[in-house]
Formats: structure tokens, C-alpha cells, sequence
């Protein structure tokens, strides 16, 4: 055991020395192959002779290859941490937790990575959203009783709609799709918009219960659209009465 640890100590020691001596050639190179090509630049222009002009096309090479290895290195780190940081979001995202409408009628299952977020609505009775994903929620639930009994649930829905299309330059709606949550009929709604000159998609959701309109909206930046629609249809698969 000891002779292991012995070997092991001086396999490590050779390590460090070997990888000091690399990072003192490698800095001495970086700073040599500058120094060369401004003394052969240098030497070129005041004697024109054929070794300095070799001297100056390697040290040329050099530099290109140097600045290129660089620049692949920065760019294929801002790549990775690009794609880290989508993985995190998604990974983030699959750990959830239920919250309440300040009314107390429904409730869903939210991100966890998601907190309250107070001035997304006036009349909303539940925000919640993350700063960083670009993902926002709000649910507002209206009395039945203060509309017209011959109003259908997409007619309430296009209503609410028009909301979005007086603060919006760009307006295209999708096609309106049929779903249940909790034993009552959904009609859920894609929309594409231009808001002050962002674009931004948005996931509607609406649904009656016995006594009130329910409208579920969810919205996010266009270019995080396709990481944020699976949850935002997880939040809406997850809503039901307060238990």
C-alpha cells in the first residue's frame, strides 16, 4: 500500500511538473510569435530578405491559427452554456408544486422555479411566472351572472381576446382546439403578437364551471416558445377545483 501511494505521489509530482513546464512553454510561445512577426514585418520592409520574408509567413500562420483556435474555443463555450442553460430550464421545470387562486376556486400544478409576480394583472386572482425562462401565468375568473345567458364559452373566450388585440401591432390567431380539464370542456387558443415591439406567443386557455368563466393565459418570448408550450399545457392539463 504505501509503495502504491509512493508511485502515486511521484506519478502526480511528474504531473505538475510536466504541466508547469507546458504552461511556461506555451506562454513563452504566445508572446514570441508577436515579437517575430513585428521584427520580421520589421526586417522585410528595411531589407527585403528571403528569410525574414519565411519568418514573417510562419509567423503569420501562427498568428491566424492562434486567433482562430481562440475564437472556436470562445464560441463552442458560449454554445455549451448555451445548451446547459436550456437543459437547466427544462430539468427545472419538471419539479412542480400546486397553488390557489387568491378566490379559492381553482387550483394547478406550477414549475417550482416559478414565484408570484404582483403586476402582470389588475384583476387576475393568481400570477405567478420565471424572470429568466420568460414565462408568465395569470387566471381570471369571472361571475356568470354578469353575462348575457346566451353567451358561449368561445364567444367568452373571443371576448377576452380582445384584450390582446388592442394593445398588439401583429395579431394572428391559431385554430381553437377541444380539451377537458377536471370533467369541464376547455377551449384552448394559440396567439402570435407584437407588443411594443416584442413578439411574444401566448397559450389562452377558457372553461365554465357551474357559476363562473375561467380564463387560464400563459405567454413567452417567440424565441423560448418551444421549451416554455409543453409546460404551459402541463399547467393547464393540471387545473381543477381547491381541494
Amino acid at each position: 500500500m504505501i509503495a502504491a501511494i509512493s508511485t502515486l505521489l511521484a506519478e502526480t509530482e511528474s504531473y505538475k511538473i510536466v504541466y508547469a513546464f507546458g504552461t511556461i512553454l506555451g506562454f513563452i510561445i504566445m508572446l514570441a510569435i508577436p515579437i517575430l512577426f513585428i521584427l520580421s514585418l520589421v526586417k522585410v520592409i528595411l531589407t527585403k530578405r528571403k528569410r525574414w520574408i519565411v519568418i514573417l509567413v510562419i509567423t503569420t500562420l501562427c498568428a491566424c491559427g492562434f486567433v482562430g483556435m481562440v475564437g472556436f474555443t470562445a464560441f463552442n463555450s458560449f454554445q455549451k452554456s448555451r445548451g446547459a442553460t436550456a437543459e437547466d430550464m427544462i430539468g427545472e421545470n419538471k419539479k412542480t408544486r400546486v397553488v390557489s387562486t387568491d378566490d379559492k376556486l381553482r387550483q394547478m400544478e406550477i414549475p417550482e422555479v416559478w414565484s408570484e409576480i404582483d403586476d402582470l394583472s389588475e384583476i387576475a386572482s393568481l400570477e405567478y411566472g420565471h424572470l429568466t425562462g420568460e414565462q408568465y401565468l395569470i387566471v381570471i375568473s369571472e361571475e356568470k351572472v354578469d353575462f348575457d345567458e346566451a353567451l358561449t364559452l368561445k364567444g367568452y373566450g373571443q371576448a377576452c381576446l380582445e384584450n390582446t388585440k388592442e394593445v398588439a401591432s401583429k395579431y394572428k390567431e391559431g385554430k381553437w382546439v377541444s380539451s377537458e380539464v377536471a370533467g369541464n370542456d376547455m377551449l384552448e387558443i394559440e396567439v402570435d403578437a407584437v407588443v411594443d415591439n416584442i413578439k411574444i406567443k401566448y397559450l389562452h386557455g377558457y372553461y365554465e364551471t357551474e357559476n363562473h368563466y375561467h380564463q387560464v393565459m400563459q405567454w413567452s418570448l417567440s424565441s423560448k416558445w418551444e421549451r416554455s408550450r409543453p409546460v404551459f399545457e402541463a399547467v393547464l392539463d393540471s387545473v381543477k377545483p381547491v381541494e
